[in-house]
């Protein structure tokens, strides 16, 4: 894709349970190996977001949220999934304690929270999902693509959304 950005605002959702629809229905569409990074101020809807992603990925266990551990890994079968939040980061430098080379591989998948707090030290992004945060319940999700692969999700993405 080189510099092109493919974004799109692609939904609105009026309460949590529609946000918790909308990250089952983009985790249906997934390729291995894809880096998803979340954008959002505070309370724009970041962690519920992520933790019905990871269930419709077949995560059963609890989900903890890794603002305290930075990474939060998920074995689903022979996948590994991997939750990561960065707000506690002081500065992008300390993402190499995060051995992020190790677990950027073409069959993991990488959500990542607040991934602006590593920018320079974290894995090339396929496709970013900013939330924001409209009013009280409800939520706009604005999504750029900025690969081939991150392209192809949100090209599927819009297609289910044609034909609902």
């Amino acid at each position: 894709m080189g510099d092109k950005v493919l974004a799109e605002c692609l939904c609105q959702t009026e309460s949590e349970k529609q946000t918790k629809e909308w990250a089952v229905k983009l985790a249906a569409r997934l390729e291995q190996g894809i880096v998803i990074t979340l954008e959002g101020e505070l309370g724009a809807g970041k962690s519920t977001f992520a933790r019905a992603f990871l269930q419709a990925l077949g995560v059963t266990e609890k989900i903890k949220s890794p603002t305290y551990t930075l990474v939060e890994p998920y074995q689903v079968g022979e996948r590994m999934l991997y939750h990561l939040d960065l707000y506690r980061l002081a500065s992008p430098e300390e993402c190499d304690y995060l051995d992020l080379r190790e677990i950027d591989n073409p069959y993991s998948i990488l959500l990542i929270e607040w991934a602006s707090k590593g920018a320079g030290w974290l894995p090339e992004r396929d496709l970013n999902c900013y939330i924001d945060a409209i009013a009280i319940t409800t939520r706009k999700f604005c999504l750029q693509a900025f690969t081939a692969r991150g392209e192809r999700l949100l090209q599927a993405v819009n297609q289910d959304r044609a034909a609902s």
